[in-house]
């Protein structure tokens, strides 16, 4: 299982445990009353993560400059035309464009010159629809995802809330939209996050998925 994938199920988990037991009210009320103690454990926590964090990085450290270098030029392209983009599809064409006339500059580091290479996913599926269809569009997606994950929190869609923050946690650092049984989940627990019971929309997002999966 990839750290994208673990980040993911456990970003999902996480949440779904915090809807269903309550967390943030039950640290609330801790806070109130241990203030000194729940700043300690804050910090503590937070130093655990630091250093987990890079542990993970260490684990497959070229890796993790790769995506990063790829993050950075990506960027690069996304100013070049920021509110209309490139089109859809050119991903890979205007990111080799965008890394030739980097390199081109001559102020590079060594380490962008190891892991430089010709990608065919942007492994940030919020920086590909970037490149291709412009910042305002990416706004536009962000702001539906948002919406129909408030309307599935509010509504106790507890599961498909999780699902849907684990695909949109995964989708940070990978490329799953690149494969149909993804884009398809995603849809489903958009519209899953509005209509019908979370048990029923399970059913129908497994269904259409594994269909998918064997077309």
């Amino acid at each position: 299982m990839s750290r994208s994938a673990w980040l993911a199920a456990i970003s999902g988990s996480v949440l779904v445990c915090n809807i269903h037991y309550s967390w943030s009210v039950r640290l609330q009320k801790v806070w109130k009353k241990h203030r000194a103690k729940v700043v300690a454990v804050g910090i503590l926590l937070a130093v655990l993560l630091i250093v987990g964090s890079f542990g993970i990085y260490r684990l497959k450290a070229d890796s993790a400059k790769g995506r990063l270098f790829m993050w950075k030029i990506s960027c690069l392209a996304v100013m070049e035309k920021p509110l209309c983009g490139h089109g859809v599809g050119s991903f890979v064409d205007v990111y080799g464009q965008s890394q030739e006339a980097y390199f081109a500059k001559g102020d590079y580091s060594k380490d962008e010159e190891h892991v430089a290479g010709s990608p065919e996913y942007a492994f940030n599926e919020y920086l590909r629809v970037a490149v291709e269809c412009g910042i305002p569009v990416l706004l536009l997606v962000l702001g539906i995802v948002g919406v129909c994950l408030h309307q599935g929190i509010r509504r106790r869609r507890i599961g498909i809330c999780g699902g849907l923050l684990s695909l949109l946690v995964f989708s940070f650092s990978s490329y799953p939209t690149a494969y149909p049984c993804f884009l398809v989940a995603f849809l489903c627990l958009l519209v899953a996050c509005f209509l019908g019971t979370s048990s029923r929309w399970m059913l129908v997002i497994a269904f259409v998925t594994s269909v998918s999966e064997d077309g």
